[in-house]
Order: structure tokens, then C-alpha cells, then sequence
């Protein structure tokens, strides 16, 4: 099977790719957009005032959407890409959010914030791009107070496995270097001694690659164009991709899963 590094990952955010991404998804380059992120940020209790950490914080996106419609604090956003720390820089300014949000380009694995001191640790749609999943999960833990949340969405393997083809197909496709199912993340956040609020398939992925889908046959083929200059067969190719994922959807085989979990306080055992 084909190797992905996090060299694979950056280049492809950092490229042409990242902004089909963007074109495909808009700014929350995630499934579901603003209605999964206000879905997570209900669920999970993000309140007013509160710090957090965005682990693979990507474009920042939703660090300023959580400041601008849910009134938290502050924000800190850890990537591991210089151009997404970069872009992340400068849409926060124009926002006029530079006060409330900083960015640090490095590790999500090893971010060196300190222990225990944000509210909350919040990702969207990430953690399927770093290749140690088990450590990325303690090193949330690590850093969020006890009591606090750690809350995110990620793609995940769904109830039906993948082939072999087909597993080979996704992960070079989209740079995965692997895919966890909502059991594994379950675990690893049980090991690191939180409790679990929820862990969920949230039954939105088939459906919104129903929608990339039309929406780059029936109406962007041209921005596409602009993108990839001047290759239609390329459209092909990308609308058929769009096809594939969203088939492994409808199949079950792959899914988006939320996941809200909270640090015990000192002394409390789950």
C-alpha cells in the first residue's frame, strides 16, 4: 500500500488541491460547513469566554467562527503547514480577530502548549491526516484542563469494511495515512481517562458528496478549469472521484463520526 507522509499532506493543502477543497467546501473545509460546526459547538458546551485549542486548525476557519458566533475568548491554532499558518495569519487580520487568536506552525502531536490550561480542544475533520492517532489523542487530553471538553469530528470507518482496492484508492487519493472507526477513537480517549459524551456517525457524509459531486458536474466545472487550467479530462477525473467517495458513503464504508468527550476533574475516576 501506498505510503502517506505529512509531506503529502502539507503539499496538497498548500497547492492546487487546497483550493479545490475550498471551492468544493468553502472556508470550513469540512463536511457539513457551519451547520456541523454549531452542531458540535452546541453538543459539546462551548460557552462564552471560554479558551481552546483547534489541532490541525488548517485555513482557521473555525477558530473564527467560534469567536464571532459562539463569544469564546480566545483561540490558539496548531497546523503543521507554514502557508496554512500563513493564510491562517491573514484572514484572521482582515477579520479584525488578531487580538483573540493566535497561530503556532508545528506538531499537533507535540504542540509544547501547556499542560491543562484550555477549555477546550476542538478539531474538524483532521485527524484523519496524522498518521499517529494515539498520540495526537493524548496529546488533547494533555493540554485541556481538568473538566474540560475535547470535541471534534473526523472522517472514520464505517460499519462495513473497506476492500483492499478501495482503501488503497481513498488514502492516495485524499493523502490519508489512515482512517480510525468511532471504536478506536472511543478507546483511545477511555485510555487516556476521559469520559465519553458522545461518539456518533452523524449520517451527513453520502449526502454532502451527493452535493460536491453535482455541484462540480453541474455548475464549477468552469472554476475547476481555473484551478487545473485548461484539462477538462481533469474535471472527469475529479467529478469521479467525488462519485467514489460519495458511493463509499451510501455503502457504509466510510462516515463522519463526532466525538465529545470531557478530562475528568483531580480525583474523579470514569
Amino acid at each position: 500500500m501506498t505510503m502517506v507522509t505529512s509531506d503529502d499532506v502539507r503539499n496538497a493543502y498548500d497547492g492546487a488541491e487546497g483550493r479545490v477543497y475550498e471551492l468544493m467546501m468553502g472556508e470550513l473545509l469540512h463536511v457539513g460547513g457551519l451547520k456541523s460546526s454549531l452542531e458540535l459547538a452546541d453538543l459539546a458546551g462551548i460557552a462564552e469566554g471560554s479558551r481552546g485549542v483547534d489541532l490541525c486548525c488548517g485555513n482557521g476557519a473555525s477558530m473564527r467562527m467560534l469567536i464571532q458566533l459562539k463569544n469564546v475568548a480566545s483561540m490558539i491554532g496548531v497546523d503543521l503547514s507554514e502557508k496554512q499558518v500563513e493564510r491562517t495569519a491573514i484572514r484572521t487580520e482582515q477579520a479584525g480577530l488578531g487580538d483573540r487568536i493566535r497561530v503556532v506552525c508545528g506538531d499537533a502531536c507535540e504542540t509544547g502548549l501547556p499542560d491543562g490550561e484550555a477549555d477546550f480542544v476542538w478539531s474538524e475533520d483532521a485527524w484523519c491526516y496524522v498518521p499517529d492517532k494515539t498520540k495526537l489523542v493524548a496529546e488533547a487530553v494533555r493540554i485541556t484542563r481538568p473538566g474540560g471538553t475535547i470535541a471534534f469530528t473526523d472522517w472514520t470507518l464505517g460499519d462495513r469494511p473497506l476492500a483492499d482496492a478501495e482503501r488503497e484508492s481513498l488514502f492516495a487519493m485524499l493523502k490519508f495515512p489512515g482512517l480510525w472507526s468511532g471504536d478506536e477513537y472511543r478507546k483511545a480517549l477511555l485510555d487516556d481517562g476521559c469520559e465519553i459524551v458522545e461518539i456518533n456517525d452523524v449520517g451527513r457524509f453520502a449526502r454532502s458528496f451527493e452535493l460536491y459531486h453535482d455541484m462540480f458536474d453541474l455548475q464549477f466545472g468552469w472554476d475547476v478549469l481555473q484551478i487545473f487550467p485548461g484539462d477538462p479530462a481533469l474535471l472527469e477525473m475529479l467529478t469521479g472521484q467525488l462519485a467514489f467517495v460519495r458511493d463509499l458513503g451510501r455503502a457504509g464504508k466510510v462516515g463522519q463520526t463526532r466525538v465529545i468527550a470531557r478530562r475528568p476533574v483531580v480525583g474523579h475516576t470514569p
